[in-house]
This record gives structure tokens, sequence and C-alpha cells, in this order.
């Protein structure tokens, strides 16, 4: 039995391999996609928001990336990348909530505060094709933060005059490096190739690593255009694998 359970093991695992090994089975191939998306998170990104601390924020940026599907059978992989762009903002107004004085020293300024942020996303997702015309995906992620920029658009008032409040400022170093996230999705078939993919993200790192910062963990829903490379059948199947 000590012999037979690592002998058992091996034959097990040759047959993954010769599935995977075998062309005539395999439904999948290279493709690339453009998406928009909405995150939010319970919690502004940065630090000094004042009594926006603690207050939702969100908003809708894009992405764009590319992957490779290899399906045998019923169950299959999806690894990916993906260059995200986020825009995660709130609406502000400092003469109508009880800013400190040190946010006042310039004026009072209105408008929309955001973070914009830059990152390179590689997922690894476990794919189902047991219905056709659709695909069902779940599995991790890791996101690299490539750059974070702060924009404040609106208006200010000082000294009786109104001005236009256009200020950027560089946050790269005040948020997490690294974001380890979770996703789940769906694309739908179309016909040549082009596909419709849904997908929701959920982050379980926190974003916000600055000095005076609140924990900040995001959530995202995409919807994305995609082009796989060949043509498709019904069921996800490539036309040259069709009886």
């Amino acid at each position: 039995m000590v012999i037979a359970r690592p002998y058992a093991a091996l034959l097990l695992c040759s047959a993954v391999l010769d599935t995977f090994r075998s062309p005539a089975q395999s439904v999948g191939g290279w493709y690339v996609q453009a998406a928009a998306n909405y995150t939010w998170c319970a919690d502004p990104l940065g630090a000094g928001h004042g009594p926006y601390t603690g207050h939702g924020a969100g908003g809708a940026a894009w992405a764009v990336g590319g992957g490779y599907e290899r399906t045998p059978g019923p169950f299959g992989v999806c690894v990916e990348i993906q260059l995200e762009q986020r825009s995660v903002g709130y609406e502000f107004n400092e003469d109508q909530y009880n800013f400190p004085q040190g946010f006042l020293a310039d004026g009072l300024d209105k408008g929309r505060r955001t973070m914009r942020t830059a990152q390179l996303q590689f997922p690894v997702l476990l794919a189902y094709r047991g219905f056709p015309g659709l695909r069902l995906e779940a599995g991790p992620a890791v996101g690299r933060l490539i750059r974070a920029l702060e924009l404040r658009r609106g208006t200010r008032y000082s000294n009786g005059r109104e001005e236009t409040l256009f200020e950027q400022e560089d946050r790269t170093t005040d948020l997490a490096t690294w974001e380890f996230l979770v996703m789940a999705g769906a694309l739908v078939e179309g016909p040549r190739g082009v596909h419709v993919h849904l997908r929701y993200v959920s982050g379980f790192s926190n974003m916000d690593v600055g000095p005076g910062s609140s924990p900040s963990f995001t959530k995202q829903v995409q919807v994305a255009l995609v082009y796989a490379f060949g043509h498709r059948g019904s069921g996800g199947l490539p036309t040259d694998v069709l009886p």
C-alpha cells in the first residue's frame, strides 16, 4: 500500500499532463481585451481627507491587456497580464464641513479629489466551460503599483476672488507596492472571436500605508471587449476542432 499510493499519484499526474498535451481536445488560445472599470473603497486612498475620512470613494477608469487560455476539458486555466488605471475619488466642499484650519489657509476649496493609480496585474484563473458559449472563471491575482497621482480639481475662493483649482502630487510612496486580489467573472462568446467579459475584483491588501492614513481595500467591476485570435465555433471550440 505504501508503494501503491505514490504510483497511483504518478499515474494521475501523467494522465493530466497527457490531457494538456492533446491539441485535439484543447479549447482556448491567445486573446486581448480592453475594459472599462469602476473601483470603490470604504475610505479614500491617501491621507489628509479631513471630515471625509471614513467615507466611501469611487470612480471609473480603464484597463487593457491580454492572456492565454488552455482548457482541455470542462476545466482549464487562464493566465493574463493587464495594465490598469484606477480613478478613486469624492466630491468635497470646504465651506460646508468642519475642516481643520490647516485646510483653509489657502482659501475655501470645492471640487473633486481623486487618487489616480496605474497598476500591472497578473491573474491566474481557473476556467470552466461546462456551458456552450460561456466561460466561467475565478482565481487569484497580484498587482504591482507603477504610479499614484493625487489630483484636486475645482474652484478656490480666496480673498474674495474665485480661482480655478488644479493641483497634483505624486503619492506613489504613500500606497502599497503590491496588492493581492481575487477575481470572478464570465466571458460570453460572440461571433468571429469577439466576446464580452464581465468580472468582479476584490482586494485583500491595505493600499494605504502612508503616515496618517486609514485602511483602504479596493473593490471593482469590469466590463471588457475581448478578441480571441482564431474564430471560435459554438461552445467555444476552435473551428478546426468542430466535427
